[in-house]
């Protein structure tokens, strides 16, 4: 039976994919802060944010299986509001989360990844296209992106592949649990409403997981993945226009 560890596995994409990934038969080992009740998942309560939480929860899964065929870093969390605005308490905290929390996991768990095992990080389109009023979770994302390809690379020889998932808007509970932090800016107030509307209207988080089971199926896939047409057509144009023209469109859309 195919081994998954899930971070994050209480909520949104997370949750979504560990029912999706026990209906197909993998044994999933969901980690998250909270206990979780989905069947055919073992929950292990785990801030990815406490290293000792996370070599405990290595050491419990190991101790049953020896090696993990699959690692997906999931967990993630989102600040809003100008950079100005922001206290210096919640953009540490989504940089241990979002980009340490992976680091982590991942140094703790990788020497029990199986060869030819994968790695899948969760990223965002965010990462490439950097979105203002959250440009610490754009930063966050992006340089998850830049240790999916480190990885990559240094682990070739072992046959392991790392792949980033870019979801878009997506419709989670992440809407209601980012933080919020403006004073007195109706421009950046106007655009997180409208960033919050999109998400609530965006794709379902099984649509992202059903991208994420086909990356695991694959026997080489691609290093980044993009969810949704609309978002592959988004980022290959931003790759190709002048920068200068990319920021002037994402002013127009967000400000």
């Amino acid at each position: 039976m195919l081994v998954a560890v899930i971070t994050g596995a209480s909520s949104g994409i997370g949750k979504d994919l560990s029912i999706l990934l026990a209906s197909k038969g993998y044994k999933i080992y969901g980690l998250s802060r909270r206990k979780i009740d989905i069947n055919g998942v073992t929950s292990i309560e785990c801030d990815v944010t406490n290293l000792e939480q996370i070599k405990e929860a290595c050491s419990k899964i190991i101790a049953n299986e020896k090696q993990i065929d699959y690692l997906i870093n999931n967990a993630g969390m989102g600040i809003a509001g100008p950079v100005i605005d922001s206290n210096y308490s919640d953009i540490k905290t989504i940089f241990d989360t979002n980009v340490m929390g992976t680091i982590m996991v991942t140094k703790e768990f990788l020497p029990f990844i199986k060869d030819g095992g994968k790695i899948i990080n969760i990223g965002s389109v965010a990462g490439d296209l950097t979105i203002p009023y959250q440009g610490f979770y754009s930063m966050s994302k992006s340089a998850i992106d830049k240790f999916s390809e480190c990885l990559r690379i240094e682990l070739h020889n072992k046959k392991i592949k790392v792949t980033t998932i870019l979801p878009g808007d997506t419709k989670t509970g992440f809407t209601a649990n980012r933080k919020t932090t403006i004073k007195d800016n109706e421009i950046a107030t106007k655009s997180i409403k409208k960033m919050e509307k999109d998400e609530q209207n965006g794709a379902s988080p099984r649509k992202v997981s059903k991208v994420i089971l086909k990356v695991m199926k694959a026997k080489n896939p691609p290093i980044r993945v993009a969810v949704g047409f609309s978002y592959k057509l988004f980022i290959f144009l931003q790759r190709i226009l002048p920068r200068r023209l990319v920021i002037f469109i994402l002013r127009k859309l967000y400000s």
